[in-house]
C-alpha cells in the first residue's frame, strides 16, 4: 500500500467501480464524466499511466483506456473496499432462508438466492450435498462469450464437485477467501475470481458457498451479501 499517493488510490478505486460496471477499458475523460471529478483529465491520464507502470493497471492494444490487473483488484479488496449496505428487504430474505431447517432444501434455497442477488455462478454445500445456481448469469457476462472461458469453467466446476470440501478443511475456521485470477488454487479458474465463505445454521449442521465470477466481479456487494450471511450464520 505504500507504493501509492492517494489520488493513485482513489484513481484505482474509480476506474475498478467503472470497469465493473461497464466491462469497457476506461479512460480519464470516463472517470472526470462519471464521478464528476474536479480533476483534469490530463492529470488523471498521467496518474493512471503510473499505475500502468506500478502494475495495477493495464493497457489492452486496442484501446486508449486502461482495465485492472490481478494485482490491482487485489489492492482494491485488500485496502479500498467500501462497506455498502444491504437493503432490507434482502436481508429479510436471507433471514427468512435460515429458517428452512431441512439441510438439503436450506442449501437449495440459499444457492439459488445467492446467485439473485450477486449474479454470479454459486457453488453450495456441505457433505454429499452441493447445489450450483447462476449458470445463466455467468454466461451474460462479456467474458464468458469467449469458448475457452466456458471451457475452463466447466473444467472448473467439475473439480469443485470433487474437491471442494478437501480445500474447505484447508481454511481457517470461519475464514472468508477471495481469490483473484492467478490466485486461484484451482488452475481452470484462473481466468476469474472465487470468493468463498463458510455458514452455519442455527440447526446445527455447517457449509460453505462459494461465488464464482469474472475478475471484475462486484467485490463489494458480494460481500455485503457474505457479512449478512454470516450475520444470520451467527444468530
Amino acid at each position: 500500500m505504500i507504493d501509492l499517493k492517494d489520488r493513485q488510490k482513489d484513481i484505482l478505486g474509480w476506474v475498478i467501480r467503472e470497469y465493473t460496471k461497464t466491462a469497457k477499458p476506461v479512460a480519464s475523460n470516463d472517470l472526470v464524466q462519471e464521478f464528476q471529478l474536479k480533476i483534469s483529465p490530463a492529470t488523471i491520464r498521467n496518474e493512471m499511466l503510473e499505475l500502468d507502470h506500478l502494475g495495477y493497471l493495464n493497457q489492452p492494444h486496442t484501446s486508449a483506456g486502461r482495465v485492472p490487473t490481478d494485482r490491482g483488484y487485489r489492492f482494491f479488496i485488500d485496502y479500498l473496499l467500501e462497506d455498502i449496505p444491504l437493503n432490507l428487504k434482502r436481508s429479510r430474505v436471507i433471514k427468512e432462508t435460515f429458517e428452512e431447517e431441512n439441510e438439503d432444501e436450506f442449501i437449495r434455497e440459499l444457492s439459488k438466492l445467492a446467485a439473485s442477488f450477486t449474479n454470479n455462478l454459486v457453488v453450495c454445500g456441505l457433505r454429499d450435498i452441493l447445489y450450483k445456481s447462476g449458470f445463466s448469469h455467468l454466461l451474460d457476462e462479456p467474458e464468458f462469450g469467449n469458448q475457452k472461458m466456458v471451457r475452463s469453467l466447466g473444467k472448473l466446476l467439475d473439480r469443485l464437485d470433487d474437491e471442494i470440501l478437501y480445500f474447505m478443511k484447508d481454511l481457517e475456521e470461519n475464514k472468508d477467501a477471495v481469490f483473484i485470477g492467478e490466485e486461484n488454487p484451482f488452475e481452470e479458474g484462473q481466468d476469474m475470481s472465487m470468493m468463498i465463505t463458510e455458514w452455519r445454521h442455527p440447526e446445527g449442521f455447517s457449509g460453505f458457498l462459494a461465488l464464482i465470477g469474472p475478475k471484475r466481479m462486484n467485490y463489494e456487494k458480494n460481500r455485503a451479501f457474505i457479512r449478512h450471511l454470516k450475520k444470520h450464520s451467527n444468530e
